[in-house]
């Protein structure tokens, strides 16, 4: 799935983080085709893959955020992907941003989808 994800969403900013249940995100890259990037850590079936919607759909099907999802827009919102690798032996997808604060000092945030069944987990790692 990363082969098919990366070069649709590299050097993409983030945008718009819709809480689609309690354990899953759809994230806006701004990709301008309707594709979103769909994270799922339901441990019965952890999944990352693109999802084809409009913005209407997500609004609709949108739960209220969690705090999660809320810090994910606060601290990625407007960060560059520059890279999305997958550990060879793991189900771990992790997703490398580059971004500036609001005073302007740069940052690197990592993303880490853990999809590893009952243990599946997303986190957010700063340097």
């Amino acid at each position: 799935m990363v082969a098919e994800i990366a070069p649709v969403l590299m050097g993409r900013m983030m945008g718009k983080v819709f809480q689609l249940s309690r354990l899953a995100l759809a994230i806006d890259f701004r990709t301008n085709d309707g594709r979103y990037l769909f994270i799922s850590v339901e441990p019965a079936q952890p999944r990352i893959y693109l999802i084809e919607r409009r913005v209407r759909e997500l609004e609709k099907q949108a739960h209220t955020s969690s705090s999660f999802a809320l810090v994910l827009r606060k601290q990625l919102g407007g960060a560059r992907l520059t890279s999305i690798v997958k550990e060879e032996t793991d189900r771990i997808v992790r997703l490398l941003f580059n971004g500036s604060d609001e005073i302007g000092n740069r940052f690197e945030r990592t993303l880490v989808a853990q999809l590893t069944g009952k243990a599946a987990n997303i986190l957010l790692l700063d340097e």
